[in-house]
């Protein structure tokens, strides 16, 4: 069976996302499908296509994050990273793309921002633009999601996981070594939810380093955090 995947805009964008939370944007953007269809295979549009309406400017949608701590890339090609770590490279991005932040860390001395993708880029002022604020201290993290970043290698190993953990340490080892009185059952995915969203939620590392980890060992190749991917990903981690 023939299918496509089409991409009509980025959600991360609050311009795009006010329009692509619009009844006008559904009618808009499969009457452009439908026309972009019947090109192809020239044939005549159906009588229920035709041109997409003009639709007024949409309202600011009632979503707390709309919009909200958008960053953007000022630098021709910049790094983003699998991990807060400056030599964990992934790949670049390009100016002007926007991404959302969701909280402010500081690595070795300089700071980096975490993006909702899991992913991570620099905060350095020459290179991106920022126009809203985050915390700098994230919120205390549970047992479980500090022994998921160990499984990760973000605590390292012996006496330096020791240090990073402190008073933590033995509970999370516990968990590390399979010693854990009963192992947390998994959640159910919520309606619209997606993977990184999930994996927060259910106390799971949800970077791309560790999304690429999961879905080699799922049978996913190429990992690349394609809509596609990430959704067979979510159906395999969540049973």
């Amino acid at each position: 069976m023939l299918s496509i995947l089409t991409e009509a805009d980025f959600f991360t964008n609050p311009q795009a996302r006010a329009w692509m939370l619009t009844p006008a944007f559904d009618e808009a953007y499969s009457n452009a499908v439908l026309r972009g269809i019947c090109a192809h295979y020239g044939v005549s549009v159906p009588t229920t296509g035709g041109n997409a309406p003009t639709p007024s400017k949409p309202s600011e949608p009632k979503s707390d994050d709309v919009g909200k701590s958008l960053l953007r890339v000022l630098a021709e090609d910049l790094w983003v990273y699998d991990k807060p770590d400056w030599s964990a490279r992934a790949f670049t991005v390009k100016k002007g793309e926007a991404f959302t932040v969701s909280r402010e860390l500081t690595i070795n001395g300089s700071k980096m921002y975490q993006l909702i993708s899991g992913l991570y880029i620099t905060a350095n002022s020459k290179y991106v633009e920022f126009d809203g604020v985050v915390a700098s201290t994230p919120t205390k993290k549970t047992d479980q999601q500090l022994a998921n970043e160990v499984r990760a290698g973000l605590h390292g190993n012996g006496d330096a996981r020791k240090k990073s953990l402190g008073s933590r340490y033995d509970a999370v080892q516990a968990i590390i070594n399979g010693s854990a009185t009963k192992a947390p059952s998994k959640l159910a995915v919520r309606a619209g939810e997606g993977i990184v969203s999930y994996m927060k939620r259910a106390g799971m590392d949800s970077s791309m380093a560790n999304r690429k980890r999961l879905a080699q060992q799922h049978g996913i190749s190429n990992y690349r955090g394609t809509a596609a991917q990430n959704s067979r990903l979510l159906t395999l981690i969540s049973r």
